[in-house]
């Protein structure tokens, strides 16, 4: 009867240290935060036309620093409708500095219990503020498209299935847009590595490991070049993750992506051949809202 209980009892135990170590957000804990998202892209760009004299590189050092709040409006069992409002957005190219302010614009984000956004609302409102005339929208729409914000979200708003546990793995596959370049699937895989315990405080630390597969040259409308071929000979990077167990939520991640390819470039002009080497460099950071 007493080696029945015991084991009654570690069997409880262990589901409860089970439950706990998820890294699952807890949107009841979570009513109000704040995100600050920065990317930073280093490019190198040579274009070499048939003309060995006008061959040059162009190099761009970008840093876009965006600060957003997200609110939890509805919770239901399966699902949760946030909205997310953009705080402040700054835009630094070189050493120049540019904030910018696009107004009272939301988005209204519906996640399912898989972390899929299921429904967004303030898409077409988005690229309304941010282009100036209808050529800019077009290629806002390109490089940002409807489907590639709905990822971005879920990558931020990481969610793992309940048997993702320290010690394993788990790999999802998405497409990320390259803008006129085209697209390519990224295939992340994440390792629970450890738990720091610095009482009251439990932190998951996860790293990750990203390669990129199946690139494909895009063909945008009305863009000031066309793509005509191209190929990627580096596409990889890596990060790490840090989960707050106990608020149930994500406390900040960074991940880097190289990527180096050729391209064949054409305008009304001439015809280009590109090199690319660039390196992308994404930090979340996650807040309770004061």
């Amino acid at each position: 009867m007493r080696l029945a209980l015991a084991l009654l009892m570690g069997l409880l135990l262990t589901g409860a240290t089970r439950a706990q170590d998820r890294v699952a957000w807890d949107w009841s804990k979570n009513k109000s935060l704040e995100v600050e998202v920065a990317t930073r892209l280093d490019q190198s760009l040579i274009l070499s036309p048939q003309d060995p004299s006008s061959r040059r590189e162009i190099v761009q050092k970008l840093l876009v620093t965006a600060v957003f709040g997200l609110d939890v409006v509805e919770q239901k069992p399966g699902s949760v409708k946030l909205t997310q409002s953009l705080k402040s957005l700054k835009i630094k190219a070189g050493k120049t500095e540019t904030p910018l302010s696009l107004g009272d614009v939301k988005l209204t984000i519906t996640l399912d219990d898989k972390g899929t956004v299921t429904a967004l609302e303030g898409y077409d409102r988005l690229i309304e503020r941010l282009g100036d005339d209808e050529t800019r929208k077009q290629n806002l729409r390109s490089a940002l498209s409807e489907k590639s914000l709905r990822e971005s979200i879920e990558k931020t708003l990481l969610h793992f299935p309940a048997e993702f546990l320290k010690g394993k793995t788990h790999e999802v596959s998405t497409l990320r847009d390259l803008g006129v370049l085209g697209q390519i699937r990224l295939k992340q895989t994440f390792k629970y590595d450890d738990i720091e315990v610095k009482e009251p405080n439990r932190v998951a630390v996860l790293s990750v490991t990203i390669k990129g597969e199946d690139y494909k040259v895009g063909k945008p409308e009305r863009a000031l070049y066309q793509v005509e071929s191209g190929r990627l000979t580096r596409c990889e990077g890596s990060g790490k993750v840090r989960f707050d167990l106990k608020a149930g939520r994500l406390e900040n991640a960074e991940t880097r992506v190289t990527l180096q390819g050729s391209f064949t470039l054409k305008d009304e002009r001439a015809t280009w051949n590109g090199e690319l080497e660039q390196t992308q460099t994404i930090t979340v950071k996650v807040l309770p809202r004061k």
